[in-house]
């Protein structure tokens, strides 16, 4: 099953043209496993950095990697990264000739007794999600027992703006699922490698 990380970095913003430098140095062809990773500035002092593996096994042979990655930034940082490990439960691709442009990272929190119905109810949006604008990628990943994550690959950000009116239908039916606010994250891709 595919797996993934979620890495949380405040950094200085007076020295993110330099933080940027360096990690667009960073090397990642020699991690195996790796199929996906992605920068995504959120605010003006917060990167989330999402890496996509093959599965868990891949994930953890790269965590050395992710540290020795991690280290080299470190000195642009202003507190220790916050990783979330993601289990991808379901997914979506959509247009995959498009350049990823923006990202959408929803973390909510769900009763974790109704998750057989949760992922049955996301079985059937799928065709919601065809024919969005933009759209390249979706995917749902549990973060801890009660709480996940949708993150959503656009083109752009007019792209991904349009496309709420979909994800707050879909949302809309997961009412009798979430138990807490969603908390949104988004901005644009500032660093992208596709390792596939």
């Amino acid at each position: 099953m595919p797996y993934g990380r979620i890495t949380r970095a405040i950094f200085d913003p007076s020295k993110y043209d330099a933080m940027m430098a360096v990690a667009k140095s960073i090397d990642f062809s020699g991690w195996s496993g790796l199929r996906l990773l992605t920068v995504t500035r959120v605010a003006e002092d917060t990167v989330l950095v999402t890496a996509g593996y093959e599965n868990k096994a891949a994930a953890d042979a790269n965590v050395e990697n992710a540290k020795a990655s991690l280290g080299k930034i470190a000195d642009f940082m202003t507190e220790e990264p916050l990783v979330r490990e993601v289990e991808v439960i379901w997914g979506f691709d959509g247009d995959q000739s498009m350049t990823p442009g923006y990202m959408r990272h929803v973390f909510v929190d769900f009763d974790s007794s109704k998750y057989d119905a949760l992922m049955s109810y996301f079985d059937t949006t799928t065709e919601r999600f065809r024919g969005v604008p933009g759209l390249i990628r979706v995917r749902l990943g549990r973060i801890l027992e009660n709480r996940m994550v949708s993150i959503a690959v656009y083109d752009n950000k007019a792209s991904s703006d349009a496309g709420q009116e979909n994800l707050r239908a879909i949302m809309s039916g997961m009412t009798e699922f979430v138990t807490g606010d969603y908390n949104i994250r988004e901005g644009p891709i500032v660093l992208h490698h596709d390792l596939r």
